[in-house]
């Protein structure tokens, strides 16, 4: 009987899923990716298509692997995706802009409809995120709680597609945060992710959606400014 081989696209959807959450936070340098038998049953794959894809993820630079009692996959410092993200968005200027004005497209309207349907716990739940970016010690724990709030609000909104575009946008702008310096965005984050929380805490459509807009044109600027376009 011939071995199953791998099929590329399916191992290039399972590295997506795992390169998206490093970009969205969820994962972190130093992480440690769970074994390949319980990564395997998690996402739904067959073990040698994620040994491809945690291939893929190894030559990318996002992963690395360690032997011995200690060993596993983990996330590594992100050097490598953090130049190839840089290069790959000063090499597309317009695509970096499109970008950013989808974002404020998708995420205005994900804060307009969470002002009208969030419940009071997930206020409380993005009212917590506010106070762990304030609390922030390194890059990867403010990529969460950023991500937390923003995708908090998405999920506020009830509206799955809203959802998702909000997760892709998100993982597509993957900044390192850390060659500007995270503390100074952290605290603007935390300045207009408290606005736009108290706009959604009074229910005011318009004032959460043009904070949001604010902070995330904040962001283009300080965006901007890292790869070393005029702003």
């Amino acid at each position: 009987m011939q071995p199953v081989l791998p099929s590329p696209k399916v191992a290039e959807d399972i590295a997506r899923v795992v390169r998206t959450r490093i970009h969205l936070g969820e994962l972190g340098p130093g992480d440690q990716l769970p074994p390949e038998r319980d990564l395997a049953v998690e996402l739904d794959v067959a073990r040698v298509s994620l040994r491809e894809a945690l291939g893929i993820l190894r030559a990318e630079g996002y992963v690395a692997s360690k032997r011995g009692s200690s060993g596993g996959t983990f996330v590594t410092e992100l050097e490598l995706p953090y130049q190839a993200w840089l290069a790959h968005m000063r090499a597309n200027l317009a695509d970096f802009d499109d970008l950013q004005d989808y974002r404020i497209a998708v995420e205005c309207r994900t804060t307009v409809l969470a002002a009208q349907r969030a419940t009071s716990s997930e206020l409380r739940a993005l009212e917590e995120s506010i106070g762990a970016i304030a609390g922030c010690a390194d890059v990867a724990s403010f990529r969460r709680a950023d991500t937390h709030f923003h995708v908090g609000i998405a999920e506020a909104s009830r509206s799955d597609r809203l959802l998702a575009a909000t997760k892709a946008v998100r993982a597509e702008l993957f900044a390192p945060a850390d060659s500007y310096g995270f503390t100074p965005q952290a605290e603007t984050s935390a300045y207009w992710h408290k606005q736009i929380h108290a706009a959604l805490l009074a229910g005011d459509s318009d004032a959460a959606a043009t904070a949001m807009q604010h902070h995330i044109e904040r962001s283009r600027r300080e965006m901007r400014e890292l790869l070393g376009i005029e702003v």
